[in-house]
């Protein structure tokens, strides 16, 4: 899983999950629309999408119901609980 987290320390919530530390300076989405890109250490990108506002997610956060389905379709995505 991949978690984008305002603070590093709500990590600590679940300590037993292993994580990788991306670092800081992340910048923000826009709430009307972003592009998301997800590269490994190399650069080689493992994953991208753009998503728009009505995915959902007004007040709560996206997830992806399925890893195995591409990201790019608004209904592989919902309001995380």
């Amino acid at each position: 899983y991949i978690a984008i987290l305002p603070n590093f320390n709500l990590l600590n919530i679940f300590p037993d999950i292993p994580h990788l530390n991306a670092g800081t300076g992340l910048s923000t989405l826009k709430n009307g629309g972003d592009n998301v890109v997800v590269a490994n250490a190399e650069g080689v990108i493992i994953d991208s999408l753009r998503y728009s506002p009505e995915w959902g997610g007004e007040g709560v956060s996206l997830e992806r119901r399925r890893a195995n389905r591409s990201s790019l379709y608004s209904e592989n995505w919902a309001d995380s609980p």
